[in-house]
C-alpha cells in the first residue's frame, strides 16, 4: 500500500495515494475511490412570504467541511399560500452562508433554480440561486433586474403559483 503524499512533496512514484477529501481517494494513474457513501441529510427549510402548506418537500443537502450542497424541491399543494412580496428560504440548521470582508459576495449567484408552471401544460422556467445575509438568504431570481424590473420569485413572479407548482433549487456554497 502507497503511503499518502504529503502537502508540497514530490514524488516519482506512480503509486501515490492522495486523500481529495472526505470519502475520496486519488491514486496514481487517475483512479478515484469512493471509501464509504456520505449522507444527505432530509430538511424542511423555513420560508418567509410563502407556506408550503400541504404541499410536497423533498429538501436535502450535503456538508462536508466548509462546503454545503444543498437542494430544495418544493411541491405546492392546496392550502399552500403565496405572497406578492420576494420570496425567501433559509438555509439547513446550522449552516450560514459565508460571506467575504464587508460581504462582498451578498446577493451572489450561488447556483441554479427550476420553476414548473403545471397549470400551463407544464412549462418549466429558469432561474438563479441568490445568496444574501440574513436569517432567511435564499431568493430565487427569474431572468435579470434590467431596466429596474424586479425579477425575484413571488406570487406572479414568473407566473401566478398555485396547486402542483414546483420550485427547485440547487446551489453549493462555502459556510462558516
Amino acid at each position: 500500500m502507497a503511503e499518502p503524499c504529503l502537502c508540497g512533496q514530490a514524488t516519482a512514484e506512480p503509486t501515490c495515494t492522495l486523500v481529495a477529501g472526505a470519502g475520496i481517494t486519488i491514486q496514481g494513474g487517475d483512479t478515484i475511490q469512493a471509501h464509504s457513501a456520505l449522507p444527505w441529510v432530509s430538511f424542511l427549510p423555513t420560508t418567509a412570504n410563502f407556506t408550503l402548506g400541504n404541499g410536497l418537500n423533498d429538501s436535502r443537502y450535503l456538508l462536508v467541511g466548509k462546503t454545503v450542497d444543498v437542494i430544495i424541491a418544493l411541491r405546492f399543494g392546496t392550502t399552500s399560500t403565496f405572497s406578492a412580496t420576494q420570496w425567501r428560504i433559509g438555509m439547513p440548521a446550522g449552516t450560514v452562508p459565508f460571506f467575504g470582508p464587508g460581504a462582498i459576495a451578498v446577493n451572489h449567484v450561488a447556483g441554479a433554480a427550476s420553476m414548473r408552471d403545471q397549470s400551463a401544460g407544464s412549462p418549466w422556467f429558469s432561474g438563479e440561486t441568490i445568496l444574501n445575509n440574513n436569517a432567511t438568504p435564499i431568493q430565487v431570481r427569474y431572468g435579470d433586474d434590467a431596466g429596474g424590473t424586479n425579477s425575484l420569485v413571488m406570487q406572479g413572479v414568473p407566473f401566478t403559483w398555485t396547486n402542483l407548482d414546483e420550485l427547485v433549487i440547487r446551489f453549493r456554497t462555502e459556510v462558516v
